[in-house]
């Protein structure tokens, strides 16, 4: 018998995936980056600008507070309220990351058939992580394969970021009940 592909939680949040934001270009609908201006400050409200290297778009954000607009309808960039790059209608749900390290957990976590929580010596079994507070239908083995499938074509779409080829246009990389969603990101 074959051991289970594990998945331990290593208890990062959501704040440990803002060093980079892909996003779509505001301007030519390419794809942009959002990052600190200084890498190794990582506060929440460290000033931050987007950048579009296929159409020269730069913007700087220095602000007290920020939107949390990944629940919105496409999800939203929190920073610069522009949609994810990383997002498409999957499961009839918006499968989104902010860059690939986060795409990645994602694909390990939807692919292990074990997934392990540690308990936390100074917190206990808090609900903090981001894998804690991913949407239930994501760990659902019923939406595993069309999850990996949608994984799959956002690992395309991250090929074609940086080099001026790819613009957001339709997929039917996974099912989707409405076309309101796709009508949304593209």
């Amino acid at each position: 018998m074959d051991s289970p592909l594990r998945f331990p939680d290593n208890r990062e949040t959501m704040y440990h995936f803002l060093d980079e934001i892909l996003v779509i270009c505001p301007h030519c609908r390419k794809c942009a980056r959002n990052h600190r201006l200084e890498p190794d400050n990582h506060n929440l409200f460290a000033p931050r600008r987007l950048v579009c290297t296929h159409c020269g778009l730069t913007k700087t954000w220095a602000e007290l507070s920020i939107a949390s607009l990944w629940r919105n309808d496409p999800p939203l960039d929190n920073y610069f309220q522009v949609p994810l790059w990383l997002s498409i209608p999957c499961a009839n749900n918006i499968l989104w990351a902010y860059d690939q390290r986060h795409l990645e957990v994602i694909e390990s976590f939807v692919t292990a058939t074990l997934r392990e929580r540690t308990h936390d010596p100074k917190y206990g079994w808090a609900n903090t992580s981001l894998v804690s507070s991913l949407p239930k239908w994501i760990g659902l083995a019923k939406n595993r394969a069309s999850i990996l499938k949608a994984i799959a074509h956002l690992k395309t779409r991250l090929t074609t970021c940086g080099n001026g080829t790819s613009r957001i246009r339709p997929t039917r990389a996974c099912s989707t009940t409405a076309s309101r969603a796709r009508s949304l990101l593209f």
